[in-house]
Order: structure tokens, then C-alpha cells, then sequence
């Protein structure tokens, strides 16, 4: 369940420097990617150095970006994504790589507006926790999740999933799913998100593991939809008899 993305060494075929491929493996990990988060990542107060990074490895072909006026009438920054030409990349310096992830490179140019705004929100969240826990946080993004060692894990995959290690050893190390709830779906769907979670509880795939069943930390689009969360998750547990740990967190802006 920890974070394994490099095998620690070089891909020889391609000349990219060792930086160069972290970003990509980023992107990877992320699906879309913006500027100002690459240089928060990176802890830089300006954005040129982000964006000379990122637009680098758009002309040789492993990062392609969507960008337009609307995105400048709208104070929009581009996203970036990885494009074929980084499966092989990808095999070569991702230890577990997902064969089933390297296919959707295929038709990344083509998803939606609603994925594309998700994955960026989804980034931003993954921001948001680094600055809260710090060094304690191990983070799997969807990814990370799509492989067959985590066929245990519950169908459809969370949006991703995060230990929060122990500070002191009498301490428990917390573990967490992710969802994020947007406005483009009705509350009706999003309850069905909270039925898998209490389905999955009940089958007891997760029992195996010996850890404590995770907390499902729902992120909300909008102060609108929080409420109506709420009401759906205390709905469904009192209905089902269910005990999941639900925890409602504030909304994150859907772009950087």
C-alpha cells in the first residue's frame, strides 16, 4: 500500500534527464497536471520554472497540453498529460505499472471536460494533504490502484487512497479512500458511491489486510452538495446498519 513509482534507475533508451522523468511519472500518476501545482510541489514561489519544465517535454513528444482563449478569459492555467509516446517510458522506470492505465494514453486527447477537471482537483486534494501531513503521508493515486495487487480493494477504485502514519508507537497508522463528489452527477449517484463502501465493509474483503477499515474522506465540489451528503450518508448507514467512518472535508477549487 506504500508508494512505488520508480525503480530507481535510468530509462537508457530515452535521453531524459532523471528530473524529467519524475515529472512524467507525476503525470502518470495524476493523469492532468497544471503549473502552479508542479511549482508548489516543487516549493517555488514562481511559476516560470514549472512552466519551462512542463512545455520542455511538449515539443519532444512525451507531453501534450489543452489550452485555448477560453482558458485565458477564465484565468485558466493549461493541463498537461502524457501522451503514447511515454508507454514504453513508462514500462521501462515504473515499478507496477498499470498496462491497464498505459492504454488510456491512447485516448487521453479525447476525454472529457468533467475528467480532466476532476483529475486536476484530485492533484490538488493529494497538495492539500502533503501540507497537512507532511512526511507522514503515503498517497496511491487510481493508478497506483489499477493493478491486480489491489484487486482486493473496492470496485469501482476510489479516486485514491492514503495512510497517515503513526506519530508515536502507541499511535495507529490511519488509512483513508477518497471520493470526489462534483456537481456534474445528481446526490442519487454519489449514494451509490457511499453503497459501495458499506457493501465492501460487509463482504469483509478488507479484513485480510489486519489494518483498521479505512476512513472514507468525501471531498465536495460545492458548499451546495456538502449538505446533501451529509443527509445521503446518514441515510444510508442508519439504514443498512452500517458503522463506516464517513468524513466530509470542504471543497478544493477545480484549477490551480
Amino acid at each position: 500500500m506504500e508508494e512505488r513509482i520508480n525503480k530507481g534507475q535510468e530509462f537508457k533508451e530515452q535521453k531524459l534527464t532523471k528530473k524529467q522523468q519524475d515529472l512524467l511519472m507525476l503525470v502518470y500518476r495524476f493523469r492532468f497536471v497544471t503549473t502552479p501545482q508542479i511549482a508548489e510541489l516543487a516549493g517555488q514561489n514562481y511559476l516560470q520554472t514549472a512552466n519551462e519544465r512542463l512545455n520542455h517535454l511538449v515539443p519532444l513528444g512525451y507531453l501534450a497540453k489543452r489550452h485555448n482563449a477560453s482558458y485565458r478569459l477564465a484565468h485558466r492555467p493549461a493541463e498537461y498529460y502524457a501522451t503514447t509516446k511515454c508507454v514504453k517510458l513508462f514500462r521501462g522506470i515504473i515499478d507496477g505499472h498499470s498496462e491497464r492505465e498505459l492504454k488510456q494514453l491512447f485516448v487521453r486527447a479525447k476525454v472529457s471536460e468533467r475528467f480532466v477537471k476532476r483529475s486536476v482537483v484530485i492533484f490538488s486534494i493529494y497538495l492539500q494533504l502533503r501540507r497537512t501531513y507532511g512526511d507522514r503521508l503515503r498517497y496511491s493515486s487510481k493508478p497506483e490502484l489499477n493493478i491486480d495487487s489491489y484487486g482486493y480493494f473496492p470496485q469501482p477504485l476510489p479516486d485514491g487512497f492514503f495512510i497517515v502514519k503513526a506519530e508515536t508507537k502507541e499511535d495507529k497508522d490511519q488509512y483513508f479512500f477518497i471520493e470526489y463528489f462534483d456537481d456534474a452527477v445528481s446526490i442519487g449517484i454519489h449514494g451509490r458511491q457511499i453503497n459501495k463502501y458499506i457493501r465492501y465493509k460487509e463482504d469483509g474483503e478488507w479484513e485480510n489486510t489486519g489494518a483498521d477499515f479505512p476512513t472514507i474522506l468525501i471531498v465536495c465540489e460545492s458548499e451546495a452538495m456538502r449538505p446533501r451528503v451529509e443527509k445521503r450518508v446518514r441515510h444510508l448507514t442508519r439504514l443498512h446498519g452500517s458503522n463506516i467512518v464517513v468524513r466530509i472535508d470542504k471543497n478544493y477549487p477545480a484549477h490551480q
